[in-house]
């Protein structure tokens, strides 16, 4: 993150929303990828990174919560950008 902390930002974002969060980061180390896992992380990619395997993972998670009994919520992006607002305004 260019203004802050990827790691508070995810605590915090934690506190508020469950919301599928994936570190993109060059952080490789596994201190760093334990870290971001701690932090509440759901996923943890290190730079360089391949598209299509980010886009295969996003479509996995959205298949599995779209088949969950209780029915995850699919955010937009608009509302993913209202919520962070809303956190951290």
């Amino acid at each position: 993150m260019e203004d802050g902390n990827g790691l508070e930002f995810c605590r915090q974002l934690r506190k508020e929303s469950s919301v599928y969060l994936i570190f993109l980061t060059a952080l490789d180390q596994e201190v760093d990828i334990v870290n971001g896992y701690d932090a509440g992380a759901d996923d943890y990619i290190t730079k360089p990174f391949s598209l299509m395997v980010l886009i295969l993972k996003v479509n996995a998670w959205m298949r599995r919560i779209s088949q969950n009994e209780e029915g995850g919520q699919i955010l937009s992006k608009e509302q993913i950008l209202q919520q962070v607002w809303d956190i951290f305004g």
